[in-house]
């Protein structure tokens, strides 16, 4: 239950919300608005990722994943990044790249390198060319396309590197795969659809101590940098659809120094048109009993903002859950509004975000 708690108020910090910005005296919804306008800004978010999701790029790439026989659900664990901003934390940018949308077919090693082809009478990728020294993975983009039999889409991918680091915890010592570098293009009729490039550099627990990300994918951009050192690190981030900010955040972290937990962070979160800001002290909230609502609340003072109206949505408080899937009760953030009533957060912001809370919490 302890490492549930610290995930969850690691989870609190990050993903609601350990902002610390200069705060402006604004306006603040009447709780009957603010339950509307935050459903409507929900519903927004949610549209602009599900519009992304329908980009000819990922559409592609999540039939690649299919005519491959993946396991998992990427496309669900892209979409969870772009709500959680949880997933570009310090040590989990490369969770989601080493676990979620890694190549699953053995003949398949992308260190290696070679020419793919989809064969489409053994419904297998064939080795067409062993000489090159990239990745070059030949498929058709489309249902469209593996009916009339036609291998249109190409996955590059070049500058590989993955480096594997050796880590110790209470429960022994293990081994795992790190990427620190990538260069992919995805072409889909001989037109570009969608290139990124990833770099990092890691510290001895293969945490990276800096790291950029960068994609281009018509018309959405994304870009992401991280530098510092010690437990000292700064984060940028932005995706934009054309000129419209769908996301950004600017944060200054100051990890424990073990990396295990984040000490204290400022900066501001955005995810149009919801923003939240405020400040919280993350290593006495670690310190609260798990129990110890009031100890909770007095080291949290966040704001929900309506980035349009520029007012008070409510502020970010704790009540204590049971969870009848886990038979137990725990701390979950609430969303409070001007005359005190509340919701659970992950209710309030829609039923995705509690799915997503759901799959952390497993973890």
């Amino acid at each position: 239950m302890k490492n549930k708690f610290k995930l969850l108020a690691g989870l609190t910090v990050v993903f609601s919300l350990l902002f610390v910005t200069c705060k402006k005296d604004k306006d603040e919804f009447s709780a009957e608005d603010a339950k509307v306008e935050l459903k409507a800004a929900s519903q927004e978010v949610q549209t602009n990722i599900n519009e992304m999701m329908e980009t000819p790029a990922v559409q592609s790439l999540d039939f690649l994943m299919t005519l491959m026989d993946y396991e998992g659900d990427w496309k669900s664990s892209l979409k969870s990044a772009a709500q959680d901003v949880e997933t570009f934390n310090l040590s989990s940018i490369n969770k989601l790249l080493r676990e979620n949308l890694k190549l699953k077919i053995d003949e398949i090693d992308p260190e290696d390198g070679g020419e793919f082809t989809y064969n489409f009478t053994t419904g297998e990728f064939d080795m067409t060319n062993p000489d090159l020294l990239y990745l070059l993975i030949i498929f058709p983009a489309d249902e469209v396309a593996y009916a009339n039999e036609e291998n249109n889409g190409e996955l590059q991918i070049d500058e590989l590197e993955i480096v594997e680091i050796e880590y110790t915890d209470e429960w022994g010592t293990y081994y795992e795969e790190v990427l620190t570098s990538l260069d992919a293009t995805l072409t889909i009729d001989s037109q570009v659809a969608m290139s990124c490039t990833y770099n990092a550099t890691l510290n001895d627990e293969g945490l990276p101590v800096s790291a950029s990300f960068s994609m281009d994918m018509s018309p959405y951009q994304m870009n992401l940098t991280q530098t510092g050192s010690g437990v000292n690190y700064t984060s940028t981030a932005s995706l934009k659809m054309g000129n419209d900010v769908l996301m950004s955040y600017n944060l200054t972290m100051k990890y424990t120094a073990s990396q295990d937990d984040i000490d204290e962070v400022s900066g501001n979160f955005q995810v149009t048109p919801l923003r939240f800001e405020g400040d919280i002290d993350a290593a006495a909230m670690n310190n609260c009993n798990e129990t110890d609502i009031d100890c909770m609340n007095n080291a949290i003072d966040v704001e929900l903002i309506h980035t349009e109206e520029n007012k008070v949505i409510g502020h970010i408080a704790f009540e204590m859950y049971y969870d009848a899937y886990w038979e137990e009760e725990y701390p979950e953030p609430v969303i409070v509004y001007s005359d005190g009533t509340w919701e659970w957060l992950y209710i309030a912001l829609g039923l995705e975000f509690e799915e997503i809370k759901r799959g952390l919490m497993k973890k």
